[in-house]
Parts: structure tokens; sequence; C-alpha cells
């Protein structure tokens, strides 16, 4: 077992809308696509092979520059796969904890529907 690799790189504006989503192509064989959690499919994969992590970098390296806020659920484990380093994040999991504090995380359905966000 190799582990957890990106297979899908959505960005989106603050407003919402889209600004980039591309499948990419794991090194390593696909065992369990996790489409409960990542959305993607093992037929998302025979109809568009995708991108190499490294040109997926290179494709967002357009859209995050230095001054830029990043802001995610969980987003650190993101940024790991995806083996970028950026310093303006803001993470939706240290802001809204989980009522029984760390290790547990709200999940993202679960602060979506608070009254809290």
């Amino acid at each position: 077992m190799m582990g957890l690799e990106v297979a899908r790189v959505s960005l989106v504006n603050v407003d919402g809308s889209s600004q980039y989503d591309a499948l990419v192509q794991p090194e390593h064989e696909i065992i369990d696509f996790n489409t409960r959690f990542s959305g993607v499919t093992k037929e998302d994969y025979v109809l568009y092979k995708g991108k190499t992590l490294k040109q997926a970098q290179y494709d967002l390296l357009h859209y995050i520059k230095s001054d830029t806020i990043l802001v995610g659920h969980g987003i650190e484990n993101d940024l790991r796969a995806l083996k970028i380093v950026h310093t303006l994040v803001v993470d939706t999991t240290a802001i809204f904890p989980h009522e029984h504090g760390i290790p547990c995380r709200r999940s993202l359905k679960s602060l979506a529907s608070s009254s809290e966000s």
C-alpha cells in the first residue's frame, strides 16, 4: 500500500464560482477511490485520464500567489498531498472546533448546516 494520493483538485473564487477543476492521475494503482469523500469514481478515470501532479501544481501556482488567502476544510491535508507550502491559510476545522475537542473534527456537512456558520 502506497497511501493516499491526490485524485482531484478544485479551486473556487470567493464568490463560489469554479476557478480550476482537474482530475489528477495518481502515481500508483488506485485500490479504493474513496468516492464517499472524494466524489471521484472509476468512471471518471475511464472518461478522462487526468493531469500529472506536477501539471496540477503548475496550474495552481498561476492562481495562488504569496499573498493569496486559502480557505478550506482540513486544508493542511490538501496542501500536504499537493506538496505545496503556503502560509496564508484559514482552516474551518480550527475556526469551528468539534465539541469533543482535538483530535475530533466536525464534518463539512455538519458545519454547513449549523447555525454558527
